[in-house]
């Protein structure tokens, strides 16, 4: 979604997981855990703004009942997508793209305009 400059992206991902531990005899609960996971990234689409904003959030339920809840933070660098990284990403330069990422040029998580990391637009990882 687009508003005001900004990008606001979600994503959520959740599953169920089978708890093998045991429960109180009498209780008639269900041995599922439930576990959630969600994203909310805000990217500026101005290019003079140069960081990335992410919220983590992951949530664990458990079959008795209780319930667990962590949050992250990250700022992403933007890196636009006609720099030299992205330029050896698409020529397939494997080297060049270690060589920048140990020289501190870039990071793996750095992203380009559109919220994809390095790590997560390139065929070479």
């Amino acid at each position: 979604m687009k508003k005001n400059g900004y990008t606001l992206e979600l994503q959520t991902k959740s599953r169920k997981t089978q708890n093998w531990g045991t429960l109180h005899p009498n209780r008639k609960r269900s041995n599922i855990d439930m576990e959630v996971l969600a994203r909310v990234a805000i990217i500026p689409q101005a290019s003079d703004y140069h960081t990335c904003l992410s919220a983590w959030i992951y949530q664990k339920i458990l079959a008795t009942g209780k319930c667990s809840v962590q949050a992250t933070l990250t700022f992403r660098a933007i890196i636009p997508s006609d720099s030299e990284i992205f330029s050896l990403i698409r020529e397939g330069n494997l080297d060049g793209v270690r060589k920048m990422i140990e020289g501190g040029q870039v990071k793996v998580n750095d992203t380009d305009p559109d919220g994809q990391t390095i790590y997560g637009v390139s065929p070479l990882f």
